[in-house]
């Protein structure tokens, strides 16, 4: 009988030592990447593959803004619920027409997303249009 509860006790304390301080990862976005598809402001994305964004499990984005990469902090605090930290970015200058600057504002106003199957729409906390992105394997 001492044997087995010394057991149990082990057991317990190594289960223990397994567990991280680290929190857990955003629900939903974390480990997906996506492409920009539609602009908030309505226009439809030239090259998808110029405008990205991959959602860490660690709450970090890694985004590029056309000629431009950058990455940030993220959290989804509550269901539909989106925030990002400051983006830091390369300021390179892209050829024109470039829609890396809108992108990169569409991020920085985001409050809401809703997430349907391949599709992501980031939205501002106002009635505002939704930034539109398509999912990337």
């Amino acid at each position: 009988m001492a044997l087995r509860s010394g057991a149990a006790i082990v057991l317990a304390f190594g289960l223990g030592a397994c567990a991280t301080d680290e929190p857990a990862p955003p629900p939903g976005l974390a480990g997906t990447q996506w492409q920009a598809t539609r602009l908030s402001d309505g226009s439809t994305v030239a090259d998808p593959a110029r405008l990205t964004i991959a959602f860490g499990t660690d709450g970090r984005a890694a985004i590029r803004a056309d000629c431009n990469r950058g990455s940030g902090a993220w959290s989804s605090p509550a269901p539909g619920r989106i925030a990002f930290g400051a983006i830091a970015t390369t300021r390179m200058a892209c050829l024109a027409p470039s829609q890396g600057d809108r992108f990169l504002a569409d991020l920085a106003a985001a409050a809401r997303y809703r997430l349907r199957d391949s599709e992501l729409a980031i939205a501002p906390e106002s009635a505002g249009s939704a930034l539109l992105l398509r999912r990337t394997p």
